[in-house]
């Protein structure tokens, strides 16, 4: 895997709510944990597919995964593509 592929910030904020910084200075407010886990985690198994591609159907779970929570916090454009990588992970 990439070594230059690192998942993106998180942090609890005041409020108790947790955020992943998707650029630099702009933070999502996330629902809970798992969720910026799961956000923050984003640019690892996409770097993961870019550099081998694999046909795995745990890699295209965590892409569907992925894109749920993207669509949940209105992140379309990226939900899209993870889920084209969704399909191709598993054959399609």
């Amino acid at each position: 895997m990439s070594k230059s592929a690192k998942s993106l910030p998180i942090r609890q904020s005041d409020d108790g709510r947790w955020e992943v910084e998707n650029v630099p200075n702009k933070w999502i407010k996330c629902e809970n944990e798992s969720d910026a886990k799961i956000l923050s985690n984003a640019p690892v198994i996409e770097a993961l597919w870019l550099e081998t591609r694999p046909h795995n159907k745990a890699l295209a779970a965590g892409f569907e995964n992925t894109a749920e929570k993207m669509e949940q916090y209105n992140m379309r454009t990226d939900a899209r593509r993870f889920r084209k990588w969704a399909k191709l992970a598993r054959g399609g």
